[in-house]
């Protein structure tokens, strides 16, 4: 539990040797009466907030050590986390009064790492030191980080505590990615118009260059990459060995120095035995390879995106930090992370191990996947289509042994909240530094009290070597699973900013005049996070948006403002899902100006403007949502054939409705298993609907036949104000389903209403005859079932309502909807001026209803046919000599 607090001291912050009290007969700096206070409500909210047993957590490294330190995230404010909160603590002094702004304090005491403040430092003298301000650190090969003082240490004779300054990229790395390449890719962003990017790169690649060899710096050529990204190539006349710890750019803050990443069409060869060779597997070995990672290496899985090339938005209550061991197993078509940790509910029950995982394939990752490299470890960045698929169960350890156990289930959203869709995802594996290790084999019992120094250093030495060689071969996997499944693998500097949920959630307060409006803003907001945290840092985009909801053309009619922000909206839309990285308010600014134009030539040449909201009798824009198990993604308004329930004016615009899928974080379909993990998350939307805007909440209504196989729904949103009909009274005019009992039946008698029908002419009941099926003597067989029969006069009304200028052909067979009827109607001369101009089967009624306007699903239409043997067959069979067929088997023959 120590470990949760010790990132306290895990930032960015330098701190001097002096400011340590440590005597020479102590090293421990002894306890005030305000740390021992500060201690034991500590325990309380520990013991309170988490009870953990069996595993102790393990230590954390600093969260992001390498924020910018121009920009420190939120004023250097401290936390802690206890149990899933966030609590922010004050720094104070000994008299507990709030140290001014600025600056912080620390002293060491026998709970090291967890965080005790309230004594002034002082010298060797006892002369108490000035406060201790956060200052930038402007070397830039090394950082600092505050001493801390393990068992290993304090049990010397003669203590020694140096100051930690670990070099960023040491003479002699301890992993070796030196590599064999004699071709190189570089990629960099599009709106680099002077190279400077290219011209970085080459310059990082000449410095390990032999003095012989001088690149061409040449304005090269480039091909358009992925995200809107250029790349050039660099070919060698052989192959050359680099660095590619060396080559990424350690410093892309300036106009010269501006981000690139580098790639290879090919895995290189790298000189790392570890790295470069692939362990054969043994034929009775379980499908798959691991990998387990130590408590003495650093690893946690972050959810953010990328919104450059060169900085990576981590959201604060998604990181999932190692606190136990890690098993990393790679597949040949997925990914899996797994971990485990212990939960006491009560000090009577036995620990729950709680087992999560997570789950990344090929199909949820975006093409590329970014790693930045550390001299004694990675960062894994990894481009998202959708967020991870998150697996977990619970049981008891003591019966881990009697094969009783459940079943991993997938887990939707956390807390009941939904979740963002996270662009990026950031998997970070790094060795703990000699202090942390030397904790986690204290603790492990591995370190004892009369253990001699040699073996202390040479067991540390030996579980470095081990973590380091996990660390090799889990980026050996990473490399061969990214390449075998077709995934772009780059290389480059990445640093990492901090961003909360609920900065980002402000973005949810902004409210537009129009349902249109506000629908376009949110299906901006669900593009990703990415483009959430541009809108947020962005204000003067979202001012502009603003602004141009409220500007009026001139002689614009208020659908043509909602179709002129829409359409704005949706070139953002496109906008972003092709460049990953681009200015929004310039190009907001282009979008402004393009439809501009488009406006001012539609008005000179006095022709109307295209409003998406006009449909017709058989098409409408209506609004698209995608229902996954973590979000709940707005797309664009979907052009749909309609149905009568969506033609009438009783449930209002088209717009009430809604088409809702279910769909996996992919887009693809949710498998039946994940169905059953998701049954109530499901139900609760079915149930309870949801809310697309501040204003609309949409219920689930129905479906048609066709769309349930596609697991897609239509929701609507009941307009009180304008007295539209509530769903109850909407089954009720969809008409009269008591006489079906039977769930599968009742369902699909409703479906029949939201078959997608091209709207026709009026039939009064007085004109339709309901008549008896033919049958066979037995009654077994129908020889009409479904098939009724129209006269040639309602055939032709219905083609001149269709088509006005009669450029259609005549059809002879229908396929309709008419009432509570449903089957096809061919053509029969023979009711030419009778008084029944249809005739409906009864096979074909299957409900009542009120609705008598006659739709159209098809119409037959001239259709080429081939003859095949069994179609001879038959046609022999009613006398027709076998030489006719052979007449045009030799006319074909001869056409050829």
């Amino acid at each position: 539990m120590d470990d949760d607090h010790e990132a306290l001291f895990d930032t960015n912050w330098v701190f001097d040797d002096s400011e340590i009290d440590l005597t020479a007969d102590h090293d421990i700096a002894e306890e005030t009466t305000a740390d021992q206070a500060f201690d034991e409500k500590l325990e309380a909210e520990l013991e309170e907030g988490n009870k953990i047993a069996s595993e102790p957590p393990e230590a954390l490294l600093p969260e992001d050590e390498e924020t910018d330190l121009l920009n420190p995230p939120r004023d250097v404010q401290m936390f802690t986390n206890l149990g899933r909160g966030r609590h922010r603590r004050r720094v104070v002094d000994g008299n507990d009064s709030p140290n001014p702004s600025g600056y912080a304090q620390m002293i060491t005491s026998p709970g090291l790492g967890r965080g005790r403040f309230g004594r002034r430092a002082v010298d060797e003298n006892s002369q108490e030191l000035p406060s201790l301000g956060i200052t930038s650190f402007t070397g830039e090969d090394y950082y600092s980080e505050p001493a801390r003082i393990p068992s290993y240490y304090r049990n010397r004779q003669n203590p020694s505590v140096p100051n930690v300054r670990r070099a960023r990229f040491a003479e002699s790395p301890l992993i070796n990615f030196q590599a064999t390449f004699n071709q190189i890719l570089i990629i960099v962003d599009q709106d680099d118009l002077e190279d400077k990017s290219y011209l970085h790169a080459c310059k990082c690649l000449q410095e390990q260059l032999p003095d012989d060899i001088k690149l061409d710096l040449k304005k090269p050529h480039y091909d358009i990459w992925s995200f809107g990204l250029y790349i050039y190539k660099i070919d060698f006349e052989h192959p050359l060995s680099f660095d590619l710890l060396k080559i990424s750019p350690q410093q892309t803050d300036n106009e010269e120095k501006r981000p690139f990443w580098f790639t290879f069409k090919r895995k290189p060869t790298f000189q790392d035995s570890i790295i470069r060779e692939k362990v054969s597997k043994k034929p009775d070995e379980r499908p798959g390879t691991c990998v387990r990672l130590s408590r003495s290496i650093y690893s946690d899985l972050s959810y953010g995106a990328l919104t450059s090339m060169n900085y990576f938005y981590v959201s604060d209550d998604y990181i999932i930090r190692k606190k136990s061991i890690w098993s990393l197993l790679f597949h040949e078509e997925r990914l899996e992370i797994h971990t485990n940790s212990f939960e006491k509910l009560s000090n009577d029950t036995d620990p729950i191990m709680k087992q999560i995982k997570y789950r990344i394939s090929p199909d949820i990752i975006d093409r590329a996947a970014i790693i930045h490299l550390w001299n004694d470890g990675f960062s894994l960045f990894l481009n998202m289509k959708g967020n991870v698929h998150e697996f977990n169960r619970e049981r008891k350890p003591k019966y881990a042994d009697d094969g009783e156990r459940t079943w991993f289930k997938r887990q939707g959203k956390r807390d009941r909240k939904i979740m963002p869709s996270f662009s990026t995802i950031r998997l970070r594996i790094q060795l703990k530094n000699t202090e942390s290790i030397i904790e986690c084999l204290e603790k492990d019992g591995k370190i004892v009290k009369d253990m001699s120094d040699n073996d202390k250093d040479k067991l540390l030495k030996d579980t470095k070597a081990e973590s380091l060689k996990q660390v090799q071969e889990t980026f050996r996997n990473l490399l061969d699973f990214f390449y075998n499944n077709r995934i772009h693998v780059c290389f480059g500097s990445i640093k990492t900013k901090n961003i909360s949920l609920q900065e980002i959630e402000t973005l949810n307060n902004h409210i537009f005049r129009t349902f249109i409006q506000s629908y376009s803003w949110a299906m901006l907001r669900s593009i990703g996070f990415r483009v959430q945290v541009q809108l947020y840092h962005s204000p003067k985009s979202i001012n502009q948006l603003h602004k141009y909801s409220e500007k009026w053309y001139e002689n614009e009619t208020k659908q043509e403002i909602d179709n002129r922000f829409y359409n704005l909206c949706i070139y953002l839309h496109r906008r972003t899902s092709g460049y990953f990285f681009l200015d929004l308010y310039n190009e907001m600014q282009i979008g402004i100006d393009i439809y501009k134009a488009k406006y001012e030539q539609y008005k000179a040449n006095k022709r109307p403007i295209q409003i998406f909201t006009q449909s017709s009798t058989s098409t409408a824009y209506v609004p698209s949502i995608v229902l996954t198990p973590t979000t709940i993604k707005i797309r664009p308004l979907k052009l749909c054939k309609l149905n009568r329930v969506l033609r009438d004016r009783l449930f209002g615009d088209v717009l009430n409705f809604a088409l809702v899928e279910l769909r996996d974080e992919a887009q693809c379909l949710l498998l039946p298993s994940a169905f059953r993990s998701l049954k109530d998350q499901i139900l609760k939307y079915l149930t309870d609907g949801f809310d697309l805007t501040s204003t609309r909440k949409y219920k689930y209504l129905h479906h048609s036949q066709s769309q349930i196989k596609t697991k897609q729904f239509w929701f609507y949103y009941h307009d009180k104000d304008n007295e539209y009909l509530s769903h109850e009274d909407a089954y009720t005019w969809m008409g009269n389903f008591d006489k079906d009992r039977v769930v599968a039946k009742y369902a699909a008698r409703i479906a029949q209403c939201f078959t997608s029908t091209d709207e026709t002419i009026q039939i009064k009941a007085e004109k339709v005859n309901y008549v008896r099926d033919i049958k066979d003597p037995t009654g077994e067989y129908t020889f009409t079932d479904g098939v009724g029969t129209i006269s040639t006069q309602l055939r032709d009304e219905i083609k001149d309502f269709l088509d006005p200028y009669g450029i259609r052909r005549s059809f002879s067979v229908l396929q309709i909807r008419y009432g509570g009827c449903k089957g096809t109607l061919s053509v029969d001369r023979r009711l030419d001026g009778q008084r029944y101009q249809v005739q409906i089967r009864d096979s074909m009624n299957k409900f009542t209803t009120d609705h008598d306007i006659l739709e159209l699903c098809k119409l037959s239409a001239p259709r080429p046919l081939f003859l095949n043997r069994q179609d001879i067959l038959l046609l022999e069979s009613r006398n027709i000599p076998h030489v006719n067929f052979l007449n045009l088997q030799n006319q074909y023959h001869f056409g050829l």
